[in-house]
């Protein structure tokens, strides 16, 4: 077991270190702009981007995340015909859905123009602009990750795109101009477009060199019946803190939005161990998958779940401990978020406990499993903010994050125990060890 742990975290150096650059430069950025734009300002961008982070996913219809599963059996298979044609079938998805919710996006904000004030609506259509490439952008990260081109797959959008983010922005506060929301989300259209137009010149002839000749073959029924269910899966399980926002958003004023955005920042700053270790798990997990390895599967479960979670644990007491100091950073007037913060803290550490098990269903045929669960979970979303939000503020947003992450977290492992047999909580180490004992 000691023995995986090491080849594990040797495997997840890369990436980890892209996640702690990420999730610094996030947070880093997050405090730039509220002390230069103010909370008032930094609220409408927050609801700006997280609306057009959503429709980036939304109009990826689930490729994205299939692409683990479909690239992967076609490696697993040597069928390259097979993942050149999903990979052809992938952008002509994303770029036509991304364009038709632009054209439906800026026709809807016409028509209301009359009652959504000045600032939302050209903040909104900037950000409806950054969605198809920001969709292609995240199917082409997919891809990388897909093919274990890591390098490719992680730096251009959790690196290099908030780093040009930081020093657009910097120049431009440097000039001494004004920056408002709807110059921030320009600056971030500009960011994603040179990342987005980077990314493709790099990975197109690397595809080239991979797959050869093959001509594509295409089987659209089978890959939409697998992308549907992991459409749902990835908006709640990565975009969690974008549905929230949106959700409470619309209850809340705009100063409110951005201290409740600095609270669920600093908290997804525990989460970065947990995505780093599922990164590099997941291929690895959905070949053994394939090959049938059950107690292989089982021991880098139990292996990863404790390199999720003792971090975790510790970062969360970090932030409980001096969580009023972190939100100082950025201004006084973000302090208020403590108790949210310590909320949102709690909510990471249950995902950290729980396990990979959103990522198991998805890779192991069973996402329309988590169709019920995630759909339940929207509806309790919607609710709970809908009970808790105007009587507690922000606190009964956070409060909201963490029983709802609670719900699904529970009921998933359910479905991975029972039909995969295998324990992918924090309990796995355990249960792997009496099995191996016996």
């Amino acid at each position: 077991m000691f023995r995986e742990l090491l080849k594990l975290a040797r495997g997840s150096t890369f990436i980890f270190a892209c996640r702690v650059t990420g999730a610094v430069l996030a947070f880093l950025t997050q405090i730039l702009l509220a002390r230069w734009m103010g909370p008032a300002e930094l609220g409408i961008y927050v609801l700006a981007f997280s609306w057009c982070s959503l429709l980036s996913i939304i109009t990826g219809l689930g490729y994205p995340a299939a692409g683990l599963r479909i690239i992967g059996q076609g490696l697993a298979q040597n069928d390259p015909q097979h993942i050149r044609g999903f990979i052809r079938q992938c952008w002509l998805v994303v770029t036509v859905s991304g364009l038709v919710v632009v054209v439906l996006g800026i026709a809807l904000i016409l028509v209301m123009r009359e009652i959504i004030p000045a600032g939302y609506a050209m903040t909104f259509t900037i950000a409806l602009l950054c969605v198809p490439v920001f969709t292609l952008l995240r199917m082409n990260l997919r891809i990388a990750h897909a093919l274990s081109w890591f390098k490719l797959a992680f730096l251009p959008n959790m690196a290099l795109r908030p780093l040009l983010f930081i020093m657009l922005v910097f120049a431009v506060w440097s000039a001494g101009t004004h920056l408002t929301s709807s110059l921030a989300m320009a600056l971030h259209l500009a960011a994603i477009c040179l990342i987005a137009i980077g990314q493709f010149a790099i990975l197109k002839p690397m595809l080239n060199r991979e797959l050869q000749e093959a001509k594509p073959s295409y089987d659209t029924h089978s890959w939409s019946r697998i992308a549907a269910p992991l459409l749902l899966i990835t908006l709640f399980t990565q975009f969690f803190p974008e549905i929230s926002v949106v959700l409470a958003g619309s209850m809340l004023s705009a100063d409110e939005i951005a201290v409740f955005n600095a609270c669920f920042r600093t908290a997804l700053l525990i989460a970065f161990g947990l995505n780093a270790v599922n990164a590099i798990m997941t291929p690895r997990l959905s070949r053994m998958y394939a090959a049938g390895d059950r107690e292989e599967l089982q021991r880098l479960i139990s292996v990863s779940v404790h390199l999720k979670f003792w971090p975790a644990l510790l970062a969360v007491i970090v932030l409980v401990v001096f969580g009023e100091q972190v939100l100082a950073l950025f201004g006084e007037h973000f302090i208020s978020g403590y108790h949210t913060l310590v909320l949102l803290s709690l909510a990471q550490l249950v995902l950290a406990a729980s396990g990979p098990v959103d990522v198991l269903l998805s890779i192991t045929g069973y996402q329309n499993r988590c169709l019920r669960v995630f759909s339940a979970a929207l509806v309790a979303t919607v609710i709970l903010n809908l009970l808790l939000v105007p009587q507690f503020g922000i606190v009964g947003a956070a409060a909201t994050v963490l029983l709802v992450v609670l719900f699904w977290a529970i009921w998933l492992h359910i479905l991975v125990v029972r039909h995969l047999e295998v324990y992918p909580s924090l309990f796995a180490f355990s249960h792997t060890f009496r099995k191996n004992s016996r």
